[in-house]
């Protein structure tokens, strides 16, 4: 093969060395060029271990040659070899100049997946910077290749889960954006490709607020660029599509450091699509040659393209006021406009657009194509179903199997049955460092751990955008809008943190999660879509989706992950709730007469036997050997502002409020930010929290553990939450009963639990269980009843609930139904379920009331 100089020179030698070509010679030259850049890659490979023939200027060279072809194996082999002569070298690269340590940032770069390559950039990384190379020392240009080998690197070490390695290079990427800050005259004399790489790569490492202060020069220089006479035959469709992808963080972010300049941004996108949409033209049009040289070229036509695509479609939506200024009618049409051309580009590239970027390309495709925004991903499966199968399959699984095998008497899951860990990811699909808790899952029950779920944690409030998106996950891509629940709801914040949060500040919001499943599982057919539509027949049962299917476990120490769980064949009755005043059929009496408790809109009970085949209940009984922590015991609750707001205003209630709120001031020397807002807003109304149930007597029944708060001496008034319509309720002292004085009802609710629950149930229409069988979720709380307290009127059921607590039914097309469905005792065996045990209420911590409450 010759000296090792001549290895190095060869794989050197520029594109276009040798003067100029003819267009019809240069795939030629091309294949050459890259005929004779695999062989040296091939010797060199050959010496892996053992480069010291080669001097530091050769080694980069030949890196920066490789990084021409990332795609083919020898390239990345050698290269690979090269990164790991220089790994062992960190802080001793003083044989190479800056422009050589430029190359290898920038060629380690074309492989960041490769821990070696990574490695290499942060022995580089760890050079750069006021206490070695100075960046004052570099070229433009050789910044720009730093920045992109540094953004690279940090994106797969965070996606390789790494921590120390990802935040040395972002280190390092913001101190060359700190640089370029005070240093104008670098982005004041830039290029268009130079300018959209440092904004990429700033954007890609989500430093937002380093892009930010480059925001305004960079854009500056672009509006200069973009009025030059040569900006058209400069720039060639490559650099279009850099260029549209480095604004788009400008143009939509609506983070402080950045939403400054989306006006500036959205316009100057505007006006370069009318070149871009001719490069595209001209370049779909063109021979080969043309497509790899002159002002329409690009090396990757179809990611250039899907880079312009993916802005336009951003471009399209927001091109509108107030984000930018103009005729409302105007500023339509051109709205209009856009999507029309972006339309007849997607059609035009879409067999290049598949063939090239696969599920990479699917979000942009169907945001396009959607005439809904919210049914895009729905509205491309449809469509795509065939070609998205064809790359990820779906998983087999079936539902009616797994409900066969429950033809038992209820008992705790066995084995691994139901067991599940649930990874996060961020919203890219990268890990997030926690250890996936290990859980009991009714769906992963039912779908025999076939379909893979993840949490995905959120970034800020949830949009439409955000949830209409597909991402990947080691490689498959997942959707993250099938499952509703509390879990999309961030974290509550005190009124004292919300009182020391700064108007505008960066700080980052606290998110929820939802989550996720592979998008091929939502194909028309698949075994997910069967039960998807069993599940969720109408739109209100999105929000029951993830309590169904994935409820939290019970806040129990030291709790295993079958023992809130039962399977098997459950004797239930469903019956419709009674009107005020009207007597229920199903009664409690214990020794000295009538308890004075009633099934009614969530609440039911259930006998004590078949609640303590639950290991979680054994636990929380009040006679258990070590003491579960009650239920917000000793907790105050202040009455909010907005359970006042429904009512008219009263002079009365104003006096009563004003007394109080002086009389609690009176104990007070000072107060927290909380306390003074409590008193202005609302008089600082506190009372005990409890759990409240339905009485059949219109009165309120107290336990020992609430009595020395909520006593018959001047009446209690009860708030139910949330408070979006008038939800306080007042009971008199005559109708106030505590377990103090001897009442029945206060006395039972102090020995006996309730526990909140979620069932999943299969009906059994027949002899058997048949697949089409229907299915429902009902959630609510039980009370616990001793058997022989269990009323003689329902022999055959262990089970009582209101038929309100059923929100989810196979056969039931809207939501409204829940309330006009009639609902009928049912008999022995006819419901093969899964009940859960969410959160246990230990005896005398619930209260009784009236059932409108």
């Amino acid at each position: 093969m010759g000296s090792t100089g001549e290895l190095a020179g060869q794989a050197g030698r520029p594109d276009g060395e040798g003067g100029p070509h003819r267009i019809s010679d240069a795939t030629s030259d091309q294949q050459k060029t890259r005929e004779a850049t695999l062989a040296i890659a091939d010797a060199v490979v050959a010496r892996a271990g053992n480069l010291d023939g080669f001097s530091d200027p050769e080694l980069a060279d030949l890196v920066n040659s490789f990084s021409r072809w990332p795609d083919q194996q020898k390239t990345r082999e050698a290269t690979l070899a090269i990164a790991g002569a220089v790994v062992p070298r960190a802080g001793n690269l003083d044989g190479f100049s800056d422009q050589e340590l430029a190359n290898l940032v920038n060629g380690f770069g074309k492989w960041p997946e490769e821990e070696k390559a990574r490695k290499a950039i942060v022995a580089i990384a760890g050079e750069l910077g006021s206490k070695g190379r100075r960046f004052s020392t570099f070229s433009t240009p050789a910044l720009v290749r730093i920045a992109n080998g540094l953004s690279r690197g940090i994106e797969e070490g965070e996606t390789a889960g790494e921590v120390a390695e990802p935040a040395l290079l972002k280190d390092r990427l913001h101190r060359l954006a700190h640089y370029l800050q005070y240093a104008e005259d670098r982005l004041q004399q830039a290029d268009v490709q130079s300018i959209a790489s440092i904004f990429k790569a700033l954007g890609k490492a989500q430093l937002l607020d380093d892009l930010g202060a480059l925001a305004q020069p960079g854009l500056d220089r672009l509006q200069v660029l973009r009025a030059a006479p040569g900006f058209k035959l400069d720039n060639n469709l490559e650099t279009m599509g850099n260029l549209c992808a480095s604004l788009l963080p400008l143009a939509r972010s609506p983070k402080p450091a950045l939403r400054w300049y989306r006006k500036s941004a959205l316009n100057q996108l505007n006006d370069i699509q009318p070149v871009v949409e001719r490069k595209i033209d001209v370049h779909l049009k063109a021979d080969q040659a043309e497509r790899t040289s002159g002002a329409n070229a690009s090396r990757c036509t179809a990611l250039s393209i899907y880079q312009v695509l993916k802005t336009r479609a951003v471009l399209k939506t927001l091109y509108r006021r107030p984000y930018v200024d103009g005729d409302e009618l105007a500023l339509q049409a051109r709205q209009k406009e856009l999507h029309g051309k972006t339309r007849q580009i997607l059609d035009s590239a879409r067999p290049l657009i598949d063939a090239d970027l696969g599920y990479i390309s699917w979000n942009v495709i169907a945001e396009i194509e959607a005439k809904e925004p919210l049914e895009a991903l729905d509205t491309f499966m449809a469509q795509n179903a065939s070609m998205i199968q064809a790359q990820h399959a779906a998983a087999s699984f079936d539902v009616h199997q797994v409900l066969q095998a429950m033809d038992h008497e209820p008992r705790p899951p066995q084995g691994d049955a139901g067991l599940m860990r649930l990874p996060v990811v961020d919203m890219q699909g990268r890990p997030l460092a926690s250890e996936a808790e290990l859980r009991y899952s009714i769906f992963h029950r039912l779908t025999s751990g076939a379909v893979k779920v993840v949490a995905v944690q959120l970034k800020g409030t949830p949009t439409g955008p955000m949830l209409t998106r597909t991402f990947t996950v080691e490689g498959v891509p997942y959707r993250m809008d099938l499952f509703g629940g509390s879990k999309l709801q961030p974290p509550q914040k005190s009124l004292t943190k919300l009182a020391s949060h700064l108007p505008f500040s960066a700080e980052e919001e606290p998110s929820g999660k939802l989550l996720a499943i592979p998008y091929a599982e939502t194909a028309p057919g698949t075994a997910f879509e069967r039960l998807s539509r069993a599940w969720a027949p109408f739109k209100e049962a999105y929000y029951y989706t993830q309590r169904r299917g994935f409820a939290a476990p019970p806040g129990i120490p030291d709790v295993g992950p079958h023992d809130y769980a039962l399977e098997g064949c459950f004797r239930l009755s469903l019956l419709p709730d009674r009107p005020a005043g009207a007597v229920h059929s199903f009664r409690l009496k214990g020794r000295d007469g009538e308890i004075a408790l009633q099934p009614h809109d969530g609440c039911g009970f259930i006998k004590e036997s078949l609640a303590e085949r639950m290991p979680v209940i054994v636990r929380a009984r009040h006679d258990a050997p070590v003491q579960m922590a009650a239920f917000a015991n000793k907790r105050q609750t202040a009455v909010p502002p907005s359970a006042l707001q429904h009512y008219p205003r009263s002079v009365e209630v104003a006096r009563e409020t004003r007394e109080k709120a002086l009389a609690w001031l009176e104990t007070r020397q000072s107060l927290t930010a909380e306390e003074l807002f409590r008193t202005v807003t609302g008089g600082h109304i506190e009372g005990s929290n409890a759990v409240a149930v339905p009485s059949s007597d219109e009165c309120l029944h107290v336990p020992t553990g609430k009595s020395t708060t909520l006593t018959r001496d001047a009446g209690v008034l009860v708030g139910r939450s949330p408070y979006d319509k008038p939800n306080l309720r007042p009971f008199a002292a005559d109708r106030v009963r505590s377990a103090l004085d001897h009442d029945r009802t206060a006395a039972f609710l102090d020995k006996h639990m309730a526990f909140q629950y979620s069932f999943n149930v299969a009906h059994r229409l027949g002899a058997g269980l048949a697949a089409d069988d229907p299915t429902f979720f009902a959630k609510g709380i039980l009370i616990v009843v001793p058997d022989d307290m269990w009323p003689s009127e329902f022999p055959t059921s262990d089970v009582v609930m209101s038929a309100e607590d059923v929100k989810c039914h196979s056969h039931w097309l809207g939501a409204r139904q829940t309330r006009s469905r009639p609902h009928r005792s049912a008999s022995k065996r006819d419901y093969r379920n899964c009940a859960r045990g969410c959160r246990a209420f230990t005896a005398g911590r619930h209260r009784g009331n009236h059932a409108a409450s």
